[in-house]
């Protein structure tokens, strides 16, 4: 759900360093020191649910915010008694509002995987080598996934667990993050609003991002004809703070 062209409608996107210290007494006497054990490092006690929230709220919060985010997802749209099936995926750095990466829109008959470049609500694809900009491009959800958070009342904590050694968390969103449905009267949907959803999420220790699954659905009136929308995406988050460089198209 990274952004909709007007044009066709159905391609809708450290751990703890451990420190050994080692204590050496001085000789004193002639005689050999005794040796001193080290005290074990004490395991942290996990943070509690506010904590976790609050962090992730912080840290996604930032507007100038850097990651690597990984989307794979897929839309069917119901209308006219027809079914449309429209699979989407981007594998993307973003920086801020802008990013940079390759996307795919999967429609059945064909798949088109392209390079694509979003900066100042402007998306361009790479052509053979140069940044062409297209003209038609609207975006209706920010890059940002969390960009539609508002605060703790939009979260609910459902616990935590150790995975592959590390403690994550568990978290559910109350709110749709599927973008500003009113945006869409410009791809010829009307009285649209949102039927159901259901988002959640595992984050670490310090709040950073690691999976979201989004799953929500909207109906409404597409060219004044009675239509569904159904959305099923996966993300996974990795390079969290880390510098993003995005080009400057020519």
């Amino acid at each position: 759900m990274i952004g909709r062209m007007s044009s066709n409608w159905r391609s809708q996107w450290v751990g703890i360093a451990l420190t050994l210290a080692l204590a050496l007494a001085g000789c004193q006497g002639g005689g050999p020191s005794p040796s001193v054990a080290a005290e074990p490092t004490p395991t942290p006690p996990p943070p509690t649910a506010d904590e976790v929230i609050a962090a992730f709220l912080a840290l996604t919060g930032d507007p100038d915010l850097t990651m690597h985010v990984v989307e794979d997802g897929k839309v069917t749209v119901q209308a006219a008694g027809t079914t449309d099936n429209v699979k989407i995926g981007f594998d993307m750095d973003i920086s801020g509002e802008d990013g940079v990466g390759s996307a795919v829109v999967d429609t059945g008959p064909a798949n088109v995987t392209f390079d694509m470049l979003l900066i100042a609500n402007r998306a361009y694809v790479d052509d053979d080598g140069t940044w062409t900009e297209l003209p038609d491009y609207k975006p209706s959800t920010p890059l940002n996934p969390f960009a539609g958070l508002s605060g703790p009342g939009d979260l609910t904590y459902r616990g935590h667990d150790v995975r592959d050694g590390r403690r994550v968390h568990h978290l559910s969103v109350l709110v749709w993050l599927g973008g500003d449905m009113t945006l869409l009267a410009d791809q010829g949907w009307t009285e649209t609003k949102v039927d159901y959803t259901l988002t959640t999420m595992t984050v670490d220790d310090q709040g950073a991002p690691i999976q979201m699954d989004f799953s929500g659905g909207v109906s409404g009136r597409y060219q004044d004809l009675a239509a569904t929308a159904a959305f099923d995406v996966a993300y996974q988050f990795t390079k969290i703070g880390v510098p993003v460089e995005i080009p400057t198209p020519s």
